[in-house]
């Protein structure tokens, strides 16, 4: 019994397989991009404006341990408190003269 050879005809099965994946998987792959795309920019923009909340919390807790820092300071000496107070203020001492200078 002669044995019959099984021809496969390669660039028609490549063919077939390029036209397969071309008008079966490129489709899948461009609705999920539609889908998923704005839901992933949004995602995107949340994380950033996160990021920078978090940096601007950062800032403000150093600031609030500068001005502790500070109040802990005018409470505990009092030249610093009469400096600031006869510098920004003008306050004067009783029998104190001021002479104001101008140029």
């Amino acid at each position: 019994m002669p044995v019959k050879s099984l021809k496969i005809d390669c660039p028609k099965l490549f063919k077939n397989f390029f036209l397969i994946l071309f008008f079966i998987i490129l489709p899948i792959v461009i609705v999920a991009g539609i889908i998923y795309l704005p839901s992933y920019l949004r995602l995107r923009k949340l994380r950033n404006e996160n990021k920078r909340i978090l940096n601007e919390i950062a800032e403000i807790k150093k600031e609030i341990r500068i001005f502790k820092y500070n109040l802990k300071e005018l409470e505990d000496n009092p030249y610093i408190l009469e400096k600031i107070a006869r510098e920004d203020i003008g306050v004067m001492k009783e029998e104190e003269i001021v002479i104001d200078i101008k140029d």
